[in-house]
């Protein structure tokens, strides 16, 4: 943790802490070590630091192939060592590592992470802060996504406009803003609308794309 770039952003009047919540790098680095494939040679789990992002790897591709439903899963490579780290009070329960780290992701107002995979390495990207002005197009869209898995599998409900709003800080006078980056987000089937016949636009809810 002291080897993490720290900064300090003003939000309106206030001085925002916006450095790496601890909890991030624990849960990730834990689950780079439960997933780890000891079977691939010259394999290690390795922790990257940039000047705006963080990257942790591990050897081996992960379990489940589709990325996007990492959240709110239960699965190991190494049970002894999952266990382990439950003993040690190193991770709170099996499964809820990636939860709790969308979810201070969210809190933190950070963007979205990065996960990329193939045979030999999965890798999890973690970026610091910046405004929603600095967003990309692509970023905006998944920022969106990721705040729809968070509220549905953490906050149990699904998202909506206004809770978008207030997690990109954009204020109340441009939500348009906020319903370009969902309809962005629907048009490439990242989410839909929870209730379909539901054509009030302040209304209308949305989940991630393979909730029945």
């Amino acid at each position: 943790m002291l080897l993490l770039p720290k900064k300090e952003v003003i939000e309106g009047t206030l001085r925002v802490n916006v450095s790496y919540p601890e909890v991030i790098i624990r849960e990730l680095v834990a689950n780079a070590l439960v997933h780890q494939d000891f079977y691939l040679e010259n394999g290690r789990v390795l922790i990257e630091i940039f000047s705006d992002r963080i990257e942790i790897s591990n050897p081996g591709q992960p379990l489940l192939s589709d990325y996007n439903k990492l959240i709110d899963t239960v699965s190991s490579r190494n049970e002894l060592i999952a266990d382990s780290l439950k003993i040690m009070r190193i991770c709170e329960k099996r499964g809820s590592g990636i939860d709790r780290v969308f979810d201070h992701i969210r809190l933190k107002k950070m963007p979205a992470p990065k996960m990329f995979g193939d045979e030999n390495v999965f890798k999890v990207t973690v970026y610091g802060y910046k405004k929603i002005e600095d967003y990309t197009k692509s970023e905006k869209r998944e920022v969106c996504f990721n705040h729809c898995l968070v509220k549905f599998f953490v906050d149990k409900e699904p998202m909506t406009n206004s809770s978008l709003s207030e997690r990109l800080n954009i204020s109340k006078g441009n939500t348009s803003i906020t319903s370009r980056i969902i309809k962005d987000a629907v048009d490439v089937g990242l989410i839909k609308q929870f209730d379909p016949e539901n054509t009030s636009r302040k209304t209308k809810k949305y989940v991630p794309y393979w909730i029945k």
